[in-house]
């Protein structure tokens, strides 16, 4: 009945389409019940929640891509939910790295896809978020300007610094960047950089110290001031180089090996980057080293991602996530049946307050006095009913019990006949009010004590008492 007093009540001039539109919501979340009758209501609402924000997270990342069609956005969430079932990584973890990734300027989606994969296993098997891991690829890649092809090597590089070294990837994450863009113009290659740090670190330098020293060092050597400059020619010191170029880590620093930190002070002023030179030459076999291990890296994240999937907690993570995209297929299915009449309730609450509440509030008190009639039969109607299945109760009863008798079955005829003549006064009234709100008269607003005091009235009456 409240439902039918709702129409009612707003069947006035400029309302009829709005409220049809939050009528539109009722039928919508019927046909939900319908159409999602294998899945609980707990499992349907979980499953619009989780297919609500990640469709709200593609949305996001589509529109960094210059926007997607429906097409390339249902791609797109087939690629991270494989990713989110293969990985055992969050789902909400892999939207917001792809967000990153793209934001990092790889907007092409075989290239993003490309890093967010490698992100992936990056992350599992370094023991690191997805957010830093997608974070020091990309970082990794714009400072020495690779290509994304170049993902995955870039991935073991740092895969071998973590495993040569005593640093972490997240340890790394944080500090890589002050160090990278002055490798580059050093023309350092990037496993030499990761070959130096994973020296540095082993020695007890902590990672953001060793970042620091390793920047003050190659800035020392490949473009030192001018009296430093004079003392290494005289020392015959410079930096070496390969065919190609590139800097010779090696034999660069090799030329302070067993050199007193006075003497070396000639050289290298600056105090942390003389730090670093004389952590590296002093152990300068172990540089060399990790020099031919980073030759080897190949294929370095990808094993350990495959020994870290074996495990139990990272196998069940898996089967979560994979539970998940399920869910979100159904919730897909949900908000795909729901969604039109959602925007229809929206559009008609916005109608709404285009006309002004103040306008809506006023039909209501307006037809309080109507409206009290309606619900008072309603209320009728209710203690008729409960009072006629005891008399029907009474009438299954056998003769000997007070049952079956002429007089019970004429009680519950003329009580039949009072519920319908209920009815048919509820249908007088509501085709009155109607009228009035659609020509609504100079009423006067009804007493609210009044109307609390009739309703007390109306509860205390809806006992029957015995039968």
């Amino acid at each position: 009945m409240s439902k039918r007093v709702f129409d009612i009540i707003f069947k006035t001039k400029g309302l009829n389409k709005a409220i049809g539109g939050v009528k539109g919501l009722g039928s919508g979340l019927l046909k939900l019940t319908k159409g999602v009758g294998l899945a609980g209501a707990g499992v349907a609402a979980l499953s619009v929640k989780l297919a609500g924000d990640f469709q709200k997270s593609l949305k996001e990342v589509g529109t960094l891509m210059g926007g997607l069609n429906d097409k390339q956005l249902k791609q797109m969430s087939k690629e991270l939910r494989v990713l989110s079932q293969s990985s055992g990584l969050a789902l909400s973890s892999l939207a917001k790295s792809k967000y990153d990734v793209v934001s990092a300027g790889f907007s092409d989606a075989a290239e993003s896809a490309r890093i967010l994969s490698a992100t992936t296993k990056l992350a599992v098997g370094g023991v690191t978020s997805a957010a830093n891991a997608a974070d020091i690829l990309t970082t990794s890649l714009n400072a020495y300007g690779f290509e994304a092809s170049r993902v995955n090597d870039v991935s073991d590089i740092l895969f071998t610094t973590v495993k040569l070294g005593k640093t972490t990837m997240d340890e790394l994450g944080a500090s890589m960047g002050k160090v990278l863009p002055v490798a580059r113009s050093a023309d350092l290659s990037f496993e030499g950089v990761g070959a130096a740090m994973a020296s540095l670190t082993a020695g007890g330098i902590s990672t953001a110290e060793s970042t620091t020293a390793l920047r003050g060092a190659l800035i020392a050597l490949t473009a030192p001031a001018d009296a430093a400059k004079k003392e290494m020619a005289k020392a015959g010191i410079e930096a070496k180089r390969f065919e190609d170029g590139s800097l010779d880590l090696f034999n660069t620093i090799a030329q302070f090996e067993g050199m007193d930190p006075a003497a070396l002070r000639k050289f290298i002023p600056d105090i942390q980057a003389s730090v670093a030179i004389s952590a590296l030459s002093q152990n300068i076999e172990g540089l060399g080293d990790n020099l031919r291990d980073f030759g080897e890296r190949t294929g370095a994240t990808e094993e350990a991602f495959g020994d870290m999937m074996g495990t139990f907690n990272n196998q069940m993570l898996s089967l979560k996530n994979s539970s998940q995209s399920i869910m979100i297929e159904i919730g897909d299915q949900i908000i795909k049946a729901i969604l039109p009449s959602i925007t229809r309730a929206n559009k008609a609450l916005q109608e709404l307050g285009a006309i002004g509440f103040d306008e809506v509030a006023k039909r209501l008190v307006e037809n309080f006095d109507k409206i009290k009639m309606i619900v008072v039969q309603s209320a009728s109607i209710i203690k008729d009913e409960l009072i006629l299945v005891g008399m029907k109760a009474r009438n299954s009863l056998p003769w000997w019990l007070g049952g079956g008798k002429d007089e019970v079955q004429d009680a519950i005829a003329m009580q039949q006949q009072s519920i319908n003549a209920s009815v048919n006064l509820i249908k007088t009234l509501v085709d009155s009010v109607v009228q009035d709100v659609t020509n609504p008269p100079e009423l006067t607003t009804e007493n609210w004590g009044e109307w609390g005091e009739d309703m007390e009235t109306i509860m205390a009456e809806l006992d029957p008492g015995p039968i």
